[in-house]
């Protein structure tokens, strides 16, 4: 959940830290995560993605097969900046 203040809060199953609130335990009541949050989204494979209101992306969670970006196979519990290329479409005359 983000809040009107940009704080992101979580709760539920954290198998693999994808709440990214810094354990590996469940929590059944919100607990605060981070500020300045523009966007979170919830993987399908115990992930987490934010994307943070300085435009800064983050992930955490299970990372098995590399799918939170930090080029290994290591799973994060805490939210981690990911580096990314974005590349602008040219418009042909």
């Amino acid at each position: 959940v983000i809040k009107d203040n940009d704080t992101l809060w979580v709760a539920g199953a954290n198998n693999y830290g994808q709440l990214g609130k810094g354990d590996n335990v469940h929590t059944n009541q919100f607990v605060y995560v981070l500020p300045d949050v523009k966007l979170a989204v919830a993987g399908p494979e115990f992930h987490s993605f934010i994307l943070k209101n300085d435009f800064t992306f983050g992930a955490t969670g299970y990372n098995g097969n590399g799918q939170l970006g930090t080029m290994d196979k290591f799973d994060r519990n805490i939210f981690v900046r990911v580096y990314f290329l974005l590349l602008k479409a040219l418009n042909k005359h």
